[in-house]
């Protein structure tokens, strides 16, 4: 699983390099089953919660969740036993994905200060990695650069100079060098790649990873490519080529491993359709990827009239955010696959009981920074705006406006200006679409403590550049 261009700050909380890479990068993944069993029964059940929350993507809750077990689980057990220390890990990673970065610090320091300060021990290389994103996320980028080069020294110690174990952390430092020139930068991510190559073959399996990740950085290089005005759009098409080209490359690996049905194909399918939609390339070739997924999707032996219902919308969902009107029509028959079966009751609320929203749907998961607002005390954490907006019957936003909050109203508008963005798959009544109004969103905000503060006199509307960057 690879590391994402870091434009934003994001980070892998190291949990989830501790507890099996169970999840994506969203959240830390948890115990192994052998390490959850070590925990009294009382703490399993516990533990079983808060990784209910993380299903839920209430990243928030589950931290405090977390944070609370843990605590419970060092009073019974050592403050040293192993699980403890996994355990303190997967907190850390849980508070960094919720924003509550300073918590992260904490736990993240501890863990690393387990081993004396001179210490080659292997197993410092990934609460190491995890410090130093943290680091890179409040900004200090010395103490991540510190962080990272002693993990990557344990690494060559331990595995040698050429080990793939290492990537990651080459990839983060070479995100965190922002004085690398880019094309610098590029071969050193297509030279990932090559490690990859010689060490399984070209038409192995085991590449489909790294070639992947290649493919999501040149995606982000296309967005971001910085250029004269004249080079701008083709260096963004050459990124876009080889980008589409990468993702075909993968699916086809895949497909002539596991077979064009296995639903492994999937995840990259869905991706690379999603590509096609942001770069507006070949919506026939889109086309055809989320075809293809509807068709492996109800070939499953054990597919219902409910999964073909649902691989039909996720088609319609395409075509909703590239504002085609095919869209309706297979809603509606979405809707008629399902509308008198009794099995599909559920099936009927989720699919079009509320507004789902397609696009901008990791929004509200982590809070967003934001510059000490003057009229606000400093030590206030419960910082939050919340609008309210309306999802008419063709899945667009209208009618945003704020409605509660205790931030500025100008440091609250990039948040509306962003809503009025958003695409929805609309809610339905008998088969018909309908406006819903009213619907609420509440977005909370954490202080950026690492920000230069300005004098109150002087302080100027910021939020347009903070948002920028936390987005």
């Amino acid at each position: 699983m690879g590391y994402p261009v870091n434009h934003h700050r994001v980070i892998f909380g190291v949990g989830n390099l501790i507890m099996g890479l169970v999840l994506s990068i969203q959240c830390s993944a948890g115990l192994l089953s052998a390490e959850v069993q070590a925990l009294p029964s009382s703490l399993q059940t516990r533990y079983e919660n808060v990784q209910s929350s993380i299903d839920g993507r209430q990243f928030d809750v589950a931290a405090d969740e977390a944070e609370a077990l843990f605590l419970d689980a060092r009073a019974t057990l050592s403050d040293r036993d192993v699980v403890v220390r996994k355990l303190r890990g997967f907190v850390a990673g849980l508070h960094h994905q919720a924003g509550n970065l300073t918590a992260a610090l904490r736990h993240y320091t501890r863990l690393v200060s387990y081993y004396s300060e001179f210490s080659f021990d292997p197993a410092l290389v990934e609460p190491l990695h995890g410090l130093a994103q943290t680091y890179n996320a409040l900004g200090l980028d010395e103490d991540a650069e510190q962080a990272l080069l002693r993990a990557q020294n344990i690494a060559h110690r331990e595995d040698g100079v050429y080990t793939m174990e290492q990537i990651a952390i080459l990839e983060d430092l070479t995100d965190l060098k922002q004085s690398i020139s880019v094309v610098r930068r590029d071969q050193q991510r297509r030279y990932h790649l090559r490690i990859h190559e010689d060490a399984f073959g070209k038409d192995d399996p085991n590449v489909v990873p790294s070639v992947l990740r290649l493919a999501r950085y040149l995606d982000q290089r296309a967005v971001n490519v910085r250029s004269h005005l004249l080079l701008k759009e083709y260096r963004r098409r050459v990124y876009r080529t080889e980008c589409h080209g990468l993702y075909e490359r993968a699916i086809g690996l895949m497909q002539k491993t596991y077979g064009s049905d296995d639903p492994r194909v999937i995840e990259p399918m869905r991706e690379y359709a999603e590509v096609l939609l942001r770069h507006r390339s070949s919506r026939a070739r889109a086309v055809e990827v989320v075809r293809e997924v509807e068709r492996i999707l109800v070939a499953g032996s054990d597919a219902t009239v409910a999964d073909r219902a649902a691989a039909r919308v996720e088609i319609a969902d395409y075509f909703n955010m590239w504002n085609d009107g095919r869209a309706d029509r297979l809603y509606r028959e979405a809707w008629a696959m399902i509308a008198r079966d009794p099995d599909s009751e559920l099936a009927r609320k989720e699919l079009f009981g509320t507004p789902v929203r397609l696009t901008d749907v990791a929004l509200g998961e982590s809070p967003f920074p934001i510059r000490v607002p003057p009229l606000v005390a400093e030590g206030d954490q419960s910082l939050f705006s919340e609008v309210s907006y309306t999802v008419t019957v063709d899945g667009r936003v209208r009618n945003v406006e704020t409605v509660g909050g205790n931030i500025p109203i100008r440091q609250a508008n990039p948040l509306r200006l962003r809503m009025a963005r958003i695409k929805y798959r609309p809610r339905f009544v008998d088969g018909e679409p309908v406006s819903t109004l009213g619907v609420l969103h509440t977005q909370k905000y954490r202080v950026n403590r690492y920000a230069k503060k300005r004098p109150i006199d002087h302080v100027k509307c910021t939020s347009c550049t903070d948002f920028q960057h936390a987005w």
